[in-house]
């Protein structure tokens, strides 16, 4: 029981019919009192729930300001879920008496209810954005020969011709080698950066593309993309 999991430790049961209020404790693990006890109970009770048939308030305003008066300082709940009302609408009014009856747990439901559509709704776009994220991270792998490729590429041009400046100066350390050997490499980087993105920002490319920007970096058939470029369709191009 919701009651026994949030802490309340206690429950009591009680019913004009005596046999009904000890059925009721039986299911839920509570104590059965007679129904004249009624006054002692409420005014020993942090939280008052109550659910009757009867066809006019069974709990009045002035039953509440006694049991109120026996306990100075401490707040109560009273939760009327009965249709119509069990509690005398004006015993709200009482100072640290909380009354809810059906439409204020049904207006607090609603809310809830609100509260996780908003949620769902929140929920249904990160899954867009995030599908939308992968689809391009998968569309890009079709890219990823292409751009190492390229990278492998410059590379080789890079070293070639960093050994032909080595061998046109054999008088320079082997620190001023590593330092010129760095040096080229960091160039090669920032050459490379602005081809790259361009190239990771385009997400997917059709065969022929690809082809031409192999051709345009002299790059060798195996740069090309070889899986599917449109992996994860967009809703309606299934």
């Amino acid at each position: 029981m919701h009651l026994k999991s949030s802490g309340i430790n206690r429950l009591v049961c009680t019913n004009r019919t005596f046999e009904k209020a000890e059925e009721l404790a039986s299911r839920f693990d509570a104590v059965a009192r007679p129904f004249e006890e009624l006054g002692e109970l409420i005014a020993a009770a942090d939280v008052v729930i109550t659910s009757t048939g009867a066809q006019r308030p069974i709990l009045s305003r002035s039953a509440f300001e006694t049991a109120m008066r026996k306990r100075p300082n401490r707040p109560m709940f009273v939760i009327d879920i009965a249709v119509p009302r069990d509690v005398a609408a004006d015993a709200g009014e009482i100072e640290n008496l909380f009354l809810y009856d059906i439409d204020d747990l049904q207006h607090v439901v609603d809310e809830n209810l609100g509260r996780r559509l908003q949620e769902a709704e929140r929920g249904d776009a990160i899954v867009a954005e995030e599908a939308a994220g992968f689809k391009q991270v998968l569309e890009s792998f079709t890219l990823v020969p292409l751009i190492k490729s390229l990278r492998e590429r410059m590379d080789q041009m890079r070293k070639s011709e960093f050994d032909s400046f080595l061998a046109q100066h054999p008088e320079l350390t082997p620190e001023q080698r590593e330092q010129f050997d760095q040096c080229t490499k960091a160039m090669l980087a920032k050459w490379l950066h602005q081809p790259i993105v361009e190239l990771k920002a385009r997400g997917a490319v059709d065969r022929e593309q690809a082809k031409m920007i192999a051709s345009m970096f002299g790059l060798p058939e195996s740069a090309l993309p070889q899986a599917p470029l449109y992996v994860v369709p967009k809703a309606g191009e299934a």
